[in-house]
């Protein structure tokens, strides 16, 4: 059975709405794997599809830091009364 293909348009609404110009840009770089050529548009297996959604979803890093500053904050002075 042939491997479904999709166009840019298709991924990109696939993947929630991303427009055809960047699933086009990240076809170029490769994120897909290999594409199949039909004129001028490359078109993504769904093989290649399935990797990169399996690539870019699980569960979340856990070394992510949340950065702290150690010294402490600057105080602002008082305000001072007005003088009449």
């Amino acid at each position: 059975m042939p491997e479904k293909l999709y166009t840019a348009a298709q991924i990109g609404e696939l993947m929630g709405g991303k427009s055809a110009r960047t699933v086009r840009q990240m076809i170029a770089k490769g994120c897909f794997g290999d594409t199949v050529q039909d004129g001028k548009q490359h078109l993504v297996t769904e093989s290649g599809y399935n990797a990169y959604i399996q690539s870019h979803t699980g569960p979340p890093d856990p070394y992510q830091r949340h950065f702290k500053s150690t010294r402490p904050r600057r105080k602002l002075p008082e305000p001072q009364p007005l003088k009449a």
